[in-house]
C-alpha cells in the first residue's frame, strides 16, 4: 500500500509568478522537458455509495498505460492531506473489481453492484 501525500496551497497570483521565477524552481526546472498526457476517469456506483465512504475510484491512461487507482478516506490539516492508496496497471480501460477486494480500504465492495458509472472525466 503506498500513501499519497499532498500539500494544497492557495495564493494570489502576484504570489505564484514570484514562486515560477524563484532560484530553487527554475534549477528544478532545468534539463530536457517531459510531457505525459493524462486522461482520468473517475467512478463511482449509482448512489455514489464510494464518495458517501470518502474512497476516489478512476482508471487513467498515461502515456500508453492504463492505470486503476483506489483512494480511501484520510486526513487534512492546514493544506496537508494524507490517505491510503492502491494502484494496479490495466490491460484495458475497465475498472477491475477484484482488485478492489485485495485492499485494505472497505466501503463494501462485495456488496455493489459490478456496474460503475463515471462520475467526469478529469484531465
Amino acid at each position: 500500500m503506498a500513501e499519497e501525500i499532498e500539500l494544497k496551497l492557495t495564493a494570489p497570483p502576484d504570489v505564484i509568478s514570484a514562486v515560477r521565477t524563484h532560484p530553487a524552481v527554475t534549477a528544478a526546472k532545468r534539463g530536457p522537458m517531459h510531457t505525459t498526457e493524462l486522461v482520468s476517469t473517475y467512478y463511482d456506483t449509482p448512489q455514489r455509495e464510494l464518495a458517501a465512504a470518502g474512497v476516489a475510484l478512476r482508471v487513467r491512461k498515461a502515456g500508453r498505460r492504463w492505470l486503476q487507482t483506489v483512494k480511501g478516506d484520510g486526513a487534512a490539516v492546514a493544506g496537508l492531506h494524507r490517505r491510503a492508496e492502491f494502484e494496479w496497471r490495466l490491460r484495458e480501460p475497465h475498472v477491475d473489481a477484484a482488485k478492489l477486494a485485495t485492499t485494505a480500504i472497505r466501503p463494501g465492495y462485495s456488496s455493489l453492484p459490478r456496474r460503475w458509472s463515471p462520475i467526469c472525466p478529469r484531465e
